[in-house]
């Protein structure tokens, strides 16, 4: 028999700076995606050839509306950084889901990098709504 399927209201996402844990606009959306490199290759004596699967890194988006300053605010700091010719800022993202049978798997990005940042104002009556995208070598259990 299948089983209920985990909400996406289960899942939260935290950003952590040098300072701590940061304060961010509301996330609506968030994609995790592993990049790797697959290597085939074929045994010299053996038939068919067999595939080594080379992880590279994490690519990770998010979306969401505008609720408080905060979205320009860390963009304001990245940009400064950037212009005062300092090495990229990095965060800590934090991966957080609940299932159903109360068991809670974390997830942690260390050492990402944020860029690619939109802000979408599409009218007066609409929400404001951002994105941005994520960049992180690893994923670790936290």
């Amino acid at each position: 028999m299948g089983k209920d399927r985990v909400l996406g209201s289960q899942a939260t996402v935290a950003f952590y700076g040098a300072n701590g844990p940061m304060n961010f606009a509301e996330t609506d959306k968030f994609d995790s995606e592993r990049k790797s490199t697959q290597k085939k290759f074929q045994p010299l004596g053996q038939v068919g050839a067999r595939t080594q699967d080379i992880p590279e890194d994490w690519e990770l988006s998010f979306d969401g509306a505008v609720v408080d300053p905060s979205y320009d605010d860390i963009l304001d700091q990245i940009e400064q950084a950037g212009h005062a010719g300092q090495p990229n800022l990095r965060f800590r993202v934090t991966e957080t889901t609940t299932y159903y049978d109360g068991t809670v798997k974390v997830w942690v990005y260390p050492d990402t990098v944020l860029y690619g940042f939109k802000k979408d104002v599409a009218s007066a009556k609409d929400e404001i709504k951002w994105s941005f995208k994520g960049n992180a070598q690893t994923r670790i259990a936290g």
